[in-house]
Order: structure tokens, then C-alpha cells, then sequence
């Protein structure tokens, strides 16, 4: 969150793969 490029691929894993991970 603190970072946006993390928040793009926090999105993405989150929705792909582990939604805890981040």
C-alpha cells in the first residue's frame, strides 16, 4: 500500500492468487 506499483500487482495477486498475501 505504501507503494503504487505494489498496489497494481497487490490487486492482481489478490484477485488471482493469495488475497492474504500483502
Amino acid at each position: 500500500m505504501a507503494k503504487p506499483a505494489l498496489a497494481g500487482v497487490r490487486k492482481a495477486k489478490c484477485s488471482s492468487s493469495q488475497p492474504a498475501r500483502f
